[in-house]
């Protein structure tokens, strides 16, 4: 009898546990490989869709110029010109989603320009010369 009690116990902790392993590994598994190989069958892409995902990198963009320039990583001139070419990106975006849809032409360049606006940000980042992490005059 105190056999089959322990083992009930032991299923019931494991049911309950499950599901909230499950949970933790999906967040893990979309923090390290976001842009990763996953970039196409599930984010929306392909010929007709909406386009949201792409709507959503380019906020996630605009936030991370506005915490990089409020962490001082990049300087106040590398910041207005990424915050430019984003406004370019939802200018684009904006333009391309009249019809309600993007194009596999659409969607691929603006993939391509929010890459090379993320390129620069990382660049300007490790410059150091926005006056943080670290700068010294020798």
């Amino acid at each position: 009898m105190k056999k089959m009690i322990s083992a009930l116990v032991a299923v019931s902790a494991l049911a309950v546990v499950a599901p909230a392993m499950a949970q933790v590994s999906g967040g893990v598994y979309l923090d390290l490989y976001d842009g990763g190989y996953d970039r196409g069958y599930d984010r929306g892409y392909g010929y007709g869709y909406g386009g949201g995902d792409l709507r959503r990198e380019i906020e996630r963009l605009d936030d991370r110029i506005d915490r990089a320039r409020a962490n001082r990583t990049i300087s106040y001139r590398e910041a207005q010109r990424l915050e430019w070419q984003v406004n370019q990106l939802r200018r684009s975006y904006y333009g391309y989603m009249r019809d309600g849809r993007l194009s596999r032409w659409e969607r691929d360049t603006l993939d391509q320009q929010i890459d090379r606006v993320r390129y620069q940000l990382r660049r300007d980042r490790q410059d150091r010369d926005g006056y943080g992490g670290g700068y010294r005059r020798y």
